[in-house]
Parts: structure tokens; sequence; C-alpha cells
């Protein structure tokens, strides 16, 4: 018999059609006539994404039971999208599983089943966005932890002796890239996707060289000791660092693994 307003949501310009919480986490989705898809976080009241149509009002909206999976209906159709990417970032050495699930890095012992926390991977303040990709040094005991934050970004983190009892948070080094891989014991490549930039760096993370890329690059890989593989939209290169030259090249549609 009764009904009290206990939040406002503002930022659409048009009607909303039809709104939804989110099943596992403290979000609110919205569709609206102004042609967007937004979604708000439930605690600051504040829009944290924004899709948008140009040409499509939106008027229905829905998510699925089970899966991290939502679909919204407009004027021409229906479009159905996830909100974040599901893959974690991991990495495998020997019979050890490195991977980043809920803001910690963890491992997972094939040998005996075993999974544990090792070090908190949240930055103090921010908001926690799941990483892209993750390198692993065995030899130097160290992780790069590659995230789309700030337009792309890696950070350098030293692993503790042992995984026991409470995963410590550690700052790690940091800087801007889309790609970061180590290449060899002491040292990682970092790609910039905006300037088309290889550097190399060393563990204290000071760039010791930087090149070009020989052609439009989305994706580096390893490719044993002082080479890497370049992921164009067209191929995949192969590519000398010492010597900056291109071994060989295969032509394929875009790789992300």
């Amino acid at each position: 018999t009764k009904a009290w307003e206990v939040d406002t949501c503002r930022g659409h310009t048009n009607n909303v059609s039809c709104t939804i919480f989110h099943q596992r986490q403290e979000l609110i989705i919205s569709v609206a006539e102004d042609k967007t898809i937004r979604v708000w976080d439930m605690s600051k009241r504040t829009a944290v994404q924004t899709f948008r149509r140009e040409h499509d009002r939106f008027w229905a909206l829905t998510a699925h039971p089970e899966l991290n999976l939502f679909a919204a209906g407009h004027d021409n159709g229906l479009i159905v999208f996830k909100l974040e990417r599901e893959r974690p970032a991991y990495a495998v050495h020997q019979s050890n599983l490195f991977y980043v699930k809920d803001k910690y890095l963890r491992v997972f012992d094939y040998s005996n089943n075993q999974d544990a926390a090792v070090l908190s991977v949240r930055r103090a303040g921010s908001q926690f966005v799941q990483p892209r990709a993750l390198s692993y040094n065995p030899a130097e005991r160290a992780v790069l932890i590659t995230s789309t934050v700030d337009g792309g970004t890696y950070e350098l983190h030293s692993l503790p002796k042992d995984f026991t009892g409470e995963a410590p948070s550690n700052e790690g080094k940091r800087g801007s890239g889309n790609s970061a891989i180590f290449i060899a014991r002491n040292r990682f490549a970092v790609l910039e996707k905006a300037t088309q930039t290889i550097t190399i760096r060393d563990l204290q993370n000071n760039s010791t060289k930087s090149f070009k890329t020989p052609s439009v690059v989305n994706e580096i890989f390893y490719a044993g000791t002082g080479q890497l593989l370049l992921s164009t939209p067209t191929s995949v290169i192969l590519y000398d660092i010492q010597q900056r030259r291109t071994i060989s090249e295969v032509t394929t549609p875009p790789v992300k693994y």
C-alpha cells in the first residue's frame, strides 16, 4: 500500500523504457528512448558505462537466468551483450596455473589440486577491471598483468616466497601499454598501440630500448629469446628484436591467442 523513493540515478535524456538489477553485482542496467543502454553503480549512484546506437530507441531489457548475458530490444531488432570479459588472464608453468580471479592472483597446482591466493592485485581506491593477459617469469618469480585501465596499463609484480596465509597486497611497478610479455630472464616487451612502439624494459621498469613496429600491430607474443610474434590485422610476423627485422610472415585473420 505504500512505496518510498530511495534512490535516483540521473543521466538519461529521454524516457526510460526498462531497467533491471544485475544478478551478481551491485549494478543497475537501464535502456531508454535516448538510444542508450546505461550501467549504474548502485552504491555510488553513478553511471559506469554507456552504450549507444545512433538510430534506434531501446524498449526492452532482460538478463539470462544463468549466464552473464543481457539482451536489449530496439527499433530494428535486438542486441545480446556482456558487461565484462569472463575469460581470466592466465599463464601455465610446469604444474602451476597462474590466473587472476576476484581481484587476486591465484595459483593452482595440478600435482596436488591445491589452489591458493598469492597476491592482491586490486589498486587502492580504484574500480577493479578484469585483466586481459598475464605473463609469468619463472626465473625471477615475477608476473606482468595487462588490463584496459586508463587506455591500457601493465603492472609488474614480484611473487612472495610461499603462498600460505593471507595474500599480501603488492603495488608493483606500473606503466602504460596494451600488451606486456617477458622475453628473457630480466627483460620484458611492452606494446603501445597508440604510438605503434615496442619498448624493451628491465625488471626495474627502466626502458633499455624502443623501436617502431614494422606495421600496425594489435598484440605481441613470446617467440623464444630475442624474438617476438607480432599480430597485425592481416598477418602474424616473426620479428627479431636485436636485428630489428622481419624473419617470416604468415597471412591470417586477426590473432588474439
